[in-house]
């Protein structure tokens, strides 16, 4: 429900903005961090208070998360990964005799 002309006590002034400050909108903070040449001129020509400087805020870096590369064959069983090349192979083998045969000499 937005607030009539009434029950508004004060409205925003060119004080609420400055560089550091924090405003509150529709219930949210806002911490003001820059702004743009021409606030920053119109603060300093008009309205004879320069903006404080850009401030400067350095987040944590966040720890990237190892990956993890599972392998899958014959459904969703999760197994090594020697295995899965030893299964790779075994089967790159069989189907290149396979190609040199014409599938016709193959027992499993």
């Amino acid at each position: 429900m937005e607030l009539s002309d009434r029950d508004v006590d004060e409205y925003y002034q060119p004080k609420d903005f400055r560089i550091g400050g924090t405003i509150f909108v529709f219930g949210r903070r806002f911490l003001l961090l820059d702004c743009d040449k021409f606030t920053r001129q119109y603060y300093a020509e008009v309205l004879k208070q320069p903006q404080d400087p850009k401030l400067a805020i350095k987040f944590p870096e966040k720890p990237h998360p190892k990956r993890v590369i599972l392998f899958y064959i014959f459904g969703f069983q999760k197994i090594n990964q020697n295995i899965f090349f030893y299964y790779l192979k075994v089967f790159a083998n069989i189907f290149r005799i396979g190609y040199a045969r014409g599938f016709d000499g193959i027992s499993l």
